[in-house]
């Protein structure tokens, strides 16, 4: 048996001494513990190597000590595992002054080996030794150490468990049940100093092979495994003991102590500037103490926050216009405290740090943004618009900066995107986000203003609309309904589709807010709205002569029209209104229809005209009875000209109705959608070319959802059916695969399937995945959104999808499971200032003594739609 010790009886024979125990079990030669495991090849409460074996070399040190190489995760590895612990404290280091970024890719994801030796394994059963009863913290898993375990840190049995690592309570009293006693209390005195000495020297035999042989890391991994004994207790070996008497006296573990958030503060900051000063995996120094310097804006403390910029100038001489967010968060620290002065001053650095924004990236977008926001809040909304205009981007680089912004603007008000996720791109995403930092803040005057101060059209109704529902939203958790009052003389100004799409929003975010009586109101008033845009009559492709003379309808009115029409649908659904949605929907495609002919005849006229080739002259001539040639090919090139312009119009169309009908399955009009372009065609007539596009997935995927298996198998054939003609759209099939994996809990499965298409644009990806995050927190849990985050290999999405993950669970009174979560995993630096962060603007947010009468917060996490 491993561990034993041979010493010879009086008659000379060889005789094998282990400890006494009623199992006769293996024994620990460097701490003398009992092990349950036959095979195990190290003690799981010491890690010493369990074969004794004399070694050369010397003691073998405490972990923390001398970290061993780090292990690279493999690349398509799963995330980081659950059961690793957090590296050992990084020694302290001075200021950098290192002169710019460490070069080079890193994995911010390396093993330290010596990671988790002094951390006992938790077993899922009562053993021989093991009976003392422990509860998980993270996830309720029950599980038993020994008594001398207690009060030490442990490993938690569940392979799955997101924060394994918690310290066992402490026992309470020094009574000790007779099962733990046994090992020590058991057999002769003599043989106990025979295998003492000879354990003392096999403890320094084996330290010395174990850095002879370089096996640290193996050692490590072995120290770590958990999961049942390997002793089946089906299986004849069984050493689980029976229940201990009831009669006995036992005393109840306290449960583990929740240390309040706001005394968090001292070490989050410590680890933080620690963590920004460590050069090892470091993706960007400058970033570092870009978080660190807006962090102490949060908290007041200016002179860390003057300290952390200047050392950023240092590091990323290059990057100086990193300064530019901690400065804007500053100025709006001292607007808050009525100081417009410092605010000013604050902004004059910024602005002149401005014109070194490159012209490439997100960066600039994003800080662009945020600078422009609180320059308007200043009354500098020329220099605000100019800098929006000069770094501003529709595409989908500005629309994810967007996105980021808004989240971060009313993460500073402690809250959650009051408004749901848009039915289409914003036409001016920067504009839009400046309105909502402005109303995060609660400057609605201003909001206001800027908005109205827009370009007229699409860009104005966007973000009048998100002004407004920042207002219902702020009215709503205030309980204060007068404040809608100032919507009235602006959405009079609007035209009827602008005002559907404003009150249909309001409605939505006070459904969302529990005050169903003012959604009634507002969805009236956006039914009334609605009623007032006339509905066209679906346009037909005309004849020849028609074609060269067409004069196709201004396409951004009746795209505003559907879209509001939509979102009229969408209000309705929420309000459970489901016949009143389909009935809206089908306004909106007939909105559609009326921007250009049906994309499936201006699609056969098309080929006519290119399979036509020369002969199309000839046939122009004759049918439009031209006298020269000359005037053929004038007719033929203008001709081909307005084909196409329809072509486009028609795709543009038919595009947005895949979009709004894709958007308005998540709001249950899949069975009406399905009955329409589901059904069956009359004799020579073709099936809807709906059905080419991924709308039938989104279908089949609710089906699945409502359990509604005949539905899923009819679609299905369909799909099948026309799979040749299919005309997907990445985007489409991308979203949809992630979502279905998200909702099955496949999160790494998700979370891989978006990083790695190669089809789809990284900022269009990424914002997808912010998305899901939103989704995955509000209707799964903390560690879930964790396990999605963790699959992902880009340290910037990382980074990012991290933040906003602390944002939220902190709001939400999770920040202790995150706080958690960074100490017990192996984060890159600059993944660990991103989570210290958003833990710390969170603390900064927390009242002093919040008053007794306060309206607690409403749950605005958007919603998958």
């Amino acid at each position: 048996m491993v561990g034993d010790v041979a010493v010879a009886d009086r008659s000379g024979q060889p005789l094998h001494i282990g400890i006494p125990s009623a199992m006769d079990l293996p024994t620990c030669p460097a701490c003398g513990q009992s092990v349950i495991d036959d095979d195990a090849t190290n003690c799981p409460f010491c890690d010493a190597p369990m074969s004794g074996e004399p070694v050369s070399g010397g003691a073998k040190p405490a972990p923390q000590t001398q970290p061993a190489s780090p292990a690279k995760r493999p690349a398509a590895s799963a995330p980081t595992p659950a059961t690793q612990s957090a590296p050992a404290a990084q020694k302290s280091r001075g200021e950098d002054g290192d002169g710019g970024e460490d070069a080079g890719e890193t994995d911010p994801f390396d093993v330290d080996t010596v990671v988790g030796k002094n951390v006992v394994a938790v077993r899922p059963k009562p053993s021989q030794g093991r009976s003392h009863k422990v509860v998980c913290p993270m996830c309720d898993t029950t599980g038993f150490i020994s008594r001398k375990a207690a009060g030490r840190d442990v490993r938690c049995c569940n392979a799955d468990c997101m924060v394994p690592v918690f310290t066992a309570p402490a026992l309470e009293t020094d009574e000790r049940r007779p099962a733990d006693d046994a090992v020590e209390s058991s057999g002769s005195r003599t043989p106990m100093i025979v295998i003492g000495a000879a354990v003392a020297l096999l403890a320094v035999g084996g330290t010395i092979w174990y850095f002879a042989s370089g096996n640290s890391q193996t050692n490590s991994q072995n120290s770590q495994v958990t999961g049942p004994s390997m002793l089946d207790e089906n299986g004849g070996n069984d050493t689980t003991e029976p229940p201990p008497d009831t009669k006995q006296k036992t005393t109840k573990p306290k449960a583990p102590q929740v240390i309040p958030l706001t005394q968090l503060q001292a070490p989050l900051i410590k680890r933080m500037v620690t963590a920004a000063r460590e050069k090892r995996n470091n993706r960007s120094k400058p970033f570092c103490r870009q978080m660190c310097a807006e962090s102490f804006a949060h908290l007041g403390d200016l002179k860390r926050f003057d300290e952390h910029l200047r050392q950023l100038v240092i590091v990323g001489p290059r990057q100086r216009y990193y300064q530019i967010r901690p400065l804007t968060v500053v100025a709006w620290r001292h607007l808050e405290q009525g100081d417009d002065v410092a605010a000013q001053q604050a902004v004059d650095r910024a602005w002149k740090l401005a014109a070194s924004l490159p012209n490439f990236g997100r960066v600039p977008i994003d800080l662009s943004t945020a600078l422009a926001a609180v320059m308007v809040r200043l009354g500098r909304v020329d220099e605000a618009k100019r800098l929006i205009a000069e770094h501003g981007n529709a595409h989908s680089a500005g629309q994810l900066s967007a996105a980021i912004e808004m989240r971060r603007g009313f993460e500073s008000a402690n809250q959650g995107l009051p408004f749901r996720r848009a039915l289409s791109p914003w036409a001016n995403p920067q504009a839009v986000a400046v309105t909502a930092i402005l109303a995060a803040h609660r400057r609605f005057d201003e909001s206001r203003d800027w908005a109205r101060g827009t370009v007229e059209g699409r860009t104005r109704t966007e973000c009048l609309m998100v002004w407004a529902q920042s207002v219902a939203h702020a009215a709503c958790v205030s309980q204060n309904p007068k404040q809608l009052e100032i919507l009235k003389p602006v959405t009079t100004a609007m035209d009827p589709a602008g005002r559907a799409r404003l009150y249909a929003g309001v409605a939505i975010v006070q459904w969302d807010c529990g005050n169903q009586q003012a959604a009634a109101g507002s969805l009236q008033m956006a039914l009334q709205a609605l009623n007032a845009v006339t509905v066209p009559q679906p346009m037909e492709l005309p004849d020849t002569r028609g074609i060269l003379e067409i004069k196709l309808p201004a396409p951004e009115s009746l795209v505003n029209a559907a879209v509001a029409a939509t979102e009229v649908s969408r209000a309705q659904a929420v309000t459970n209104q489901k016949e009143a949605a389909w009935q809206s929907l089908r306004k909106s495609i007939q909105f559609c229809e009326g921007i250009a002919p049906r994309k499936t005849e201006v699609d056969e006229h098309m080929q006519l005209v290119q399979q036509a080739g020369d002969q199309l002259l000839d046939q122009l001539q004759a049918e439009l009875e031209l006298d020269t040639a000359d005037e053929a090919r004038i007719a033929v090139r203008n001709y081909r000209k307005s084909v196409q312009n329809i072509a486009a119009a028609a795709a543009q169309s038919f595009q947005l109705q895949v979009k709004l009908l894709q958007q308005s399955v998540s709001w249950g009009m899949h069975e009406s959608i399905w009955g329409v372009i589901g059904a069956t065609p009359t004799e020579g007539g073709e099936r809807s070319p709906l059905l080419k596009t991924s709308l039938p997935f989104f279908l089949v995927h609710a089906f699945a959802r409502d359990e509604k298996k005949q539905k899923v198998s009819d679609v299905m054939k369909v799909i099948r059916a026309l799979a040749s003609n299919r005309n997907p759209q990445p985007q489409d099939d991308l979203e949809l695969d992630a979502r279905v994996k998200a909702a099955n809990q496949k999160l790494a499965d998700a979370a891989r399937t978006i990083e790695n298409n190669k089809q789809v644009n990284d900022e269009w990806k990424l914002q997808l995945a912010l998305d899901l995050i939103d989704v995955i927190l509000s209707r799964q849990s903390l560690p879930a959104a964790l396990t999605f985050v963790q699959a992902i290999k880009n340290e910037l999405w990382r980074e990012l999808l991290l933040a906003e993950v602390t944002a939220v669970a902190t709001r939400d009174g999770h920040g202790q499971a995150v706080w958690k979560f960074a100490q017990d995993n192996q984060l890159s630096p600059t993944e660990q200032v991103a989570v210290y962060r958003s833990l710390l603007i969170g603390i900064s947010l927390i009242p002093a003594t919040p008053p007794a009468d306060a309206t607690p917060p409403a749950d605005a996490t958007p919603s998958a739609e």
